[in-house]
Protein backbone atom coordinates (compact mmCIF):
# COMPACT_ATOMS: atom_id res chain seq x y z
CA UNK A 1 0.00 0.00 0.00
CA UNK A 2 1.43 3.54 -0.91
CA UNK A 3 2.74 5.35 2.24
CA UNK A 4 1.46 9.03 2.85
CA UNK A 5 3.61 12.39 4.06
CA UNK A 6 7.14 10.08 4.28
CA UNK A 7 5.83 9.15 8.12
CA UNK A 8 5.85 5.27 7.16
CA UNK A 9 1.58 5.32 7.32
CA UNK A 10 -0.64 4.38 4.99
CA UNK A 11 -4.09 6.51 4.62
CA UNK A 12 -5.59 4.03 6.41
CA UNK A 13 -3.03 3.81 9.54
CA UNK A 14 -3.23 7.54 9.58
CA UNK A 15 -6.72 7.78 9.58
CA UNK A 16 -6.91 5.53 12.81
CA UNK A 17 -4.15 7.46 14.41
CA UNK A 18 -6.48 10.30 14.15
CA UNK A 19 -9.38 8.27 15.65
CA UNK A 20 -7.40 8.02 18.65
CA UNK A 21 -6.65 11.25 18.55
CA UNK A 22 -9.99 12.97 18.32
CA UNK A 23 -11.46 10.26 20.89
CA UNK A 24 -8.71 11.13 23.19
CA UNK A 25 -11.08 14.39 23.87
CA UNK A 26 -13.65 13.01 24.64
CA UNK A 27 -13.14 9.32 26.36
CA UNK A 28 -11.03 9.52 29.18
CA UNK A 29 -10.46 5.76 28.56
CA UNK A 30 -10.45 4.20 24.90
CA UNK A 31 -11.10 0.80 23.95
CA UNK A 32 -11.45 -1.09 20.37
CA UNK A 33 -15.23 -0.46 20.48
CA UNK A 34 -14.95 3.36 20.54
CA UNK A 35 -12.77 2.88 17.51
CA UNK A 36 -15.00 0.67 15.64
CA UNK A 37 -17.96 2.68 16.68
CA UNK A 38 -16.19 5.95 15.18
CA UNK A 39 -14.89 4.19 12.10
CA UNK A 40 -17.54 1.42 11.18
CA UNK A 41 -15.04 -0.99 10.60
CA UNK A 42 -14.77 -4.41 11.59
CA UNK A 43 -13.07 -5.58 15.11
CA UNK A 44 -10.78 -7.74 13.49
CA UNK A 45 -10.03 -4.82 11.34
CA UNK A 46 -9.43 -2.43 13.93
CA UNK A 47 -7.26 -4.02 16.22
CA UNK A 48 -4.85 -5.18 13.30
CA UNK A 49 -4.90 -1.32 12.69
CA UNK A 50 -4.11 -0.61 16.09
CA UNK A 51 -1.49 -3.36 16.53
CA UNK A 52 0.60 -1.40 13.56
CA UNK A 53 0.36 1.57 15.09
CA UNK A 54 1.77 0.25 17.88
CA UNK A 55 5.01 -1.67 16.41
CA UNK A 56 5.47 1.74 14.88
CA UNK A 57 5.69 3.32 18.16
CA UNK A 58 2.62 5.45 18.19
CA UNK A 59 -0.18 4.21 20.46
CA UNK A 60 -0.14 1.92 23.38
CA UNK A 61 -2.38 -1.09 23.11
CA UNK A 62 -3.04 -4.21 24.31
CA UNK A 63 -5.83 -6.45 24.48
CA UNK A 64 -8.59 -6.01 26.54
CA UNK A 65 -6.71 -2.81 27.48
CA UNK A 66 -7.37 0.63 27.03
CA UNK A 67 -5.51 2.84 24.41
CA UNK A 68 -3.25 5.80 24.58
CA UNK A 69 -1.19 7.89 22.30
CA UNK A 70 2.55 7.68 23.17
CA UNK A 71 4.41 11.03 22.79
CA UNK A 72 5.88 9.90 19.30
CA UNK A 73 2.29 9.11 18.73
CA UNK A 74 1.16 12.81 19.87
CA UNK A 75 3.07 14.36 17.18
CA UNK A 76 2.81 12.34 14.26
CA UNK A 77 -1.22 12.47 15.03
CA UNK A 78 -0.52 17.16 15.48
CA UNK A 79 0.77 16.43 11.63
CA UNK A 80 -1.79 14.60 10.05
CA UNK A 81 -4.85 15.70 12.18
CA UNK A 82 -3.76 19.46 11.98
CA UNK A 83 -4.52 19.66 8.37
CA UNK A 84 -8.41 17.96 8.81
CA UNK A 85 -8.83 20.69 11.68
CA UNK A 86 -7.72 23.40 9.46
CA UNK A 87 -10.06 22.39 6.37
CA UNK A 88 -12.74 22.04 9.03
CA UNK A 89 -12.35 25.63 10.89
CA UNK A 90 -12.03 27.15 7.35
CA UNK A 91 -15.61 25.81 6.24
CA UNK A 92 -17.11 26.34 9.29
CA UNK A 93 -16.30 30.12 10.77
CA UNK A 94 -15.24 31.23 7.03
CA UNK A 95 -17.25 29.67 4.53
CA UNK A 96 -20.03 29.19 7.46
CA UNK A 97 -20.89 25.70 6.89
CA UNK A 98 -22.65 23.65 10.25
CA UNK A 99 -20.05 21.84 11.99
CA UNK A 100 -21.47 18.91 10.20
CA UNK A 101 -21.18 19.74 6.93
CA UNK A 102 -17.44 21.46 8.17
CA UNK A 103 -15.93 17.82 9.10
CA UNK A 104 -17.57 16.10 6.38
CA UNK A 105 -15.90 18.17 3.77
CA UNK A 106 -12.69 18.15 6.05
CA UNK A 107 -12.74 14.27 5.77
CA UNK A 108 -12.95 14.26 1.85
CA UNK A 109 -10.48 17.26 1.44
CA UNK A 110 -7.82 16.22 3.93
CA UNK A 111 -6.14 13.88 0.94
CA UNK A 112 -7.01 16.11 -1.84
CA UNK A 113 -5.47 19.44 -0.66
CA UNK A 114 -1.58 20.17 -0.96
CA UNK A 115 0.28 21.93 1.23
CA UNK A 116 0.26 24.94 -0.95
CA UNK A 117 -3.44 24.89 -1.01
CA UNK A 118 -3.49 24.21 3.36
CA UNK A 119 -1.23 27.33 3.58
CA UNK A 120 -3.80 29.52 1.91
CA UNK A 121 -6.41 27.97 4.35
CA UNK A 122 -4.27 28.68 7.53
CA UNK A 123 -3.39 32.56 5.99
CA UNK A 124 -7.41 32.95 6.01
CA UNK A 125 -7.87 31.61 9.35
CA UNK A 126 -4.74 33.29 10.89
CA UNK A 127 -6.52 36.71 10.20
CA UNK A 128 -9.17 35.89 12.32
CA UNK A 129 -7.73 35.12 15.12
CA UNK A 130 -8.60 37.81 16.99
CA UNK A 131 -12.03 38.56 16.06
CA UNK A 132 -13.50 35.79 17.81
CA UNK A 133 -14.61 36.73 21.32
CA UNK A 134 -12.73 34.51 23.73
CA UNK A 135 -11.84 33.90 27.18
CA UNK A 136 -8.94 36.32 27.54
CA UNK A 137 -5.97 36.49 30.13
CA UNK A 138 -5.10 39.84 30.09
CA UNK A 139 -3.10 41.85 33.27
CA UNK A 140 -2.61 37.86 34.68
CA UNK A 141 0.55 37.02 35.82
CA UNK A 142 2.50 34.11 33.63
CA UNK A 143 1.03 30.48 33.82
CA UNK A 144 2.34 27.11 32.68
CA UNK A 145 0.24 26.30 29.72
CA UNK A 146 -0.25 22.42 31.33
CA UNK A 147 -2.43 24.94 34.03
CA UNK A 148 -4.57 26.68 31.74
CA UNK A 149 -8.08 26.04 31.32
CA UNK A 150 -9.36 25.15 28.00
CA UNK A 151 -11.38 28.07 25.58
CA UNK A 152 -8.37 30.62 26.78
CA UNK A 153 -5.60 32.27 25.03
CA UNK A 154 -2.60 34.32 25.79
CA UNK A 155 1.00 34.71 24.19
CA UNK A 156 3.84 32.48 24.89
CA UNK A 157 6.16 34.48 26.75
CA UNK A 158 8.83 31.52 26.91
CA UNK A 159 9.48 27.91 26.07
CA UNK A 160 12.04 26.00 27.68
CA UNK A 161 14.23 24.22 25.27
CA UNK A 162 13.89 22.56 21.79
CA UNK A 163 10.26 22.09 21.12
CA UNK A 164 9.09 18.90 18.96
CA UNK A 165 6.78 20.59 17.34
CA UNK A 166 7.74 23.68 15.38
CA UNK A 167 4.90 25.23 14.73
CA UNK A 168 5.02 27.36 18.38
CA UNK A 169 7.43 29.97 19.45
CA UNK A 170 7.87 32.80 21.73
CA UNK A 171 5.41 35.72 21.31
CA UNK A 172 2.89 33.67 19.41
CA UNK A 173 -0.42 34.07 20.10
CA UNK A 174 -2.11 30.67 21.35
CA UNK A 175 -5.89 29.48 21.64
CA UNK A 176 -5.96 26.31 24.15
CA UNK A 177 -8.94 24.83 22.41
CA UNK A 178 -9.32 21.80 23.89
CA UNK A 179 -7.83 19.38 26.54
CA UNK A 180 -8.04 15.61 26.88
CA UNK A 181 -9.93 14.47 30.06
CA UNK A 182 -7.31 12.97 31.72
CA UNK A 183 -4.52 16.19 30.94
CA UNK A 184 -2.79 14.46 28.71
CA UNK A 185 -3.41 15.95 25.52
CA UNK A 186 -3.56 19.36 24.58
CA UNK A 187 -5.13 20.91 20.81
CA UNK A 188 -3.70 24.32 20.47
CA UNK A 189 -4.46 27.13 17.89
CA UNK A 190 -1.84 29.25 16.90
CA UNK A 191 -1.25 31.54 13.38
CA UNK A 192 -3.71 29.67 11.51
CA UNK A 193 -3.17 26.03 12.40
CA UNK A 194 -3.53 23.68 14.68
CA UNK A 195 -0.75 21.88 17.27
CA UNK A 196 -1.09 18.99 19.44
CA UNK A 197 1.04 19.05 22.61
CA UNK A 198 1.89 16.38 25.23
CA UNK A 199 2.06 16.99 28.70
CA UNK A 200 6.01 17.17 28.05
CA UNK A 201 6.04 20.12 25.39
CA UNK A 202 3.33 21.54 27.47
CA UNK A 203 4.97 21.82 30.70
CA UNK A 204 8.44 23.81 28.61
CA UNK A 205 5.62 26.36 27.54
CA UNK A 206 5.08 29.95 29.72
CA UNK A 207 2.13 31.64 28.95
CA UNK A 208 0.79 35.41 29.72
Amino acid sequence: MKLQNGNGLTKSLEDYLEAVLELSFSNRSIRVKHITDRMNVKNSSAISALKKLQDAGHIYYEKHRYIYLEPGGIRAASKIYSKHKVIQRYFREVACLETKKAFKAACELEHILDDKDIEKLKKALSTRENEKDKKKRRGQGPINLILMEAASNGLIKSIDGRMPVADLKKGDRIFLERISPDRNIFEVFCRGCYVYLGQTEAKKITVE
